[in-house]
């Protein structure tokens, strides 16, 4: 294949264009798929809770401090809020994709 500083050349793209793709794709069912990333999320958030709470918003360490099912309720109400910006509350070295399940 061409290298990434050059563009292909036209005997090139017509090359590539003979290549067969197949593309696949896994669909889960969004509520479950929140659910699983729910409690994913949780477990990694409240195994560091003590360890690195500096690197984790006042909101979201106050959150985890909720009893169930109040917790998730808040948790809901602040993904439904931030969006993908939740990841913005939890900035840890250690874990840092900790809300990317969310998302």
């Amino acid at each position: 294949l061409a290298k990434a500083n050059r563009d292909l050349s036209k005997e090139e793209a017509l090359h590539l264009d003979s290549f067969t793709v197949h593309t696949f794709a896994f669909v889960r069912r969004p509520l479950a798929r929140f659910l699983s990333a729910y409690d994913e999320t949780m477990y990694k958030l409240r195994m560091r809770e003590h360890d690195v709470p500096p690197c984790m918003s006042p909101i979201l360490k106050g959150l985890l401090a909720l009893p169930e099912p109040r917790r998730f309720i808040a948790f809901v109400e602040l993904v439904v809020q931030e969006g993908a910006a939740i990841v913005r509350h939890y900035w840890c070295i250690v874990g840092p994709c900790a809300l990317h399940h969310v998302l």
